[in-house]
């Protein structure tokens, strides 16, 4: 069985995790009704997935691996870094986003993929943007990066250096990020950062808007944040839960390990 470490949902019926076990990885289907297995090319572990549909989907993993499917047959990319890349995201098929070891950040623009200077060399955990010119990566020792469409410019948190470990937001002005060593989520307006002390340890985030807004923290539970206030949803999933994705707040996936 799989150690799943991210999960993507291009729609209900099209849903897909990646993860990695005994010195392998795989790629898990989700068609609306059963999961089946895919054969992926690879045996490099993986950690990320993003899609616009089930016929464009990108998966990050070990020593720089990037696949992509059209839907049938998944083809390895040339990426241009041998780092290992733990999240991938994007605006378009034309334009991706991956980051991993090292301050690794490499983009794709339709073509080919390009190394980017990030100005750091800490692990980067995630990333997520609300357009091309408004992009946010995030990692170890306090790392946020943002993105402007030129240059990436690091935005120091308040308080000290732990890892951050996820990002999601609704759009420019309303960005969400996790920092689980701390048990807090920090939300960012447009202008200025706040903090939510959740009193959990929430390390990976997603949401439908922003006001309906998940995390999962490591207990196997779920917490949500309403616009408001964060609360329990739901408790006792067990395991070590690192991936959330989904279409809609009736339609969300988690994905862990054993």
């Amino acid at each position: 069985m799989l150690d799943l470490a991210g999960v993507s949902g291009a729609s209900r019926t099209d849903v897909f995790a990646v993860g990695y076990r005994n010195g392998g990885s795989g790629i898990l289907h989700y068609d609306g009704s059963s999961w089946s297995p895919m054969t992926s090319g690879t045996t490099s572990a993986l950690y990320g997935v993003w899609g616009t549909s089930g016929t464009d989907v990108f998966v990050v993993g070990d020593g720089g691996t990037i696949l992509h499917s059209d839907g049938t047959t998944w083809t390895a990319m040339t990426s241009g870094t041998s780092a290992y890349l733990r999240g991938v995201w994007g605006t378009s098929p034309m334009d991706v986003f991956a980051v991993g070891a090292s301050g690794t950040i490499v983009h794709y623009d339709g073509t080919r993929w390009t190394p980017m200077t990030s100005g750091t060399t800490q692990v980067l955990r995630g990333v997520w943007g609300s357009s091309r010119t408004d992009v946010y990566a995030v990692g170890d020792n306090g790392t946020v990066l943002h993105y402007d469409g030129a240059t990436w410019t690091a935005t120091p948190l308040e308080g000290g250096t732990p890892a951050v470990t996820g990002a999601w937001g609704a759009s420019g002005a309303a960005v969400f990020v996790a920092i689980p060593g701390w048990n807090q989520v920090r939300r960012f307006d447009g202008s200025t950062w706040s903090t939510d002390a959740l009193g959990l340890s929430v390390g990976w985030l997603w949401g439908v808007a922003a006001n309906d807004v998940y995390g999962l923290v490591n207990d196997g539970s779920i917490v949500r944040y309403n616009g408001t206030s964060w609360s329990g949803v739901v408790g006792g999933l067990g395991g070590d839960l690192r991936g959330m994705g989904g279409t809609s707040d009736g339609d969300v996936f988690v994905a862990g390990i054993n």
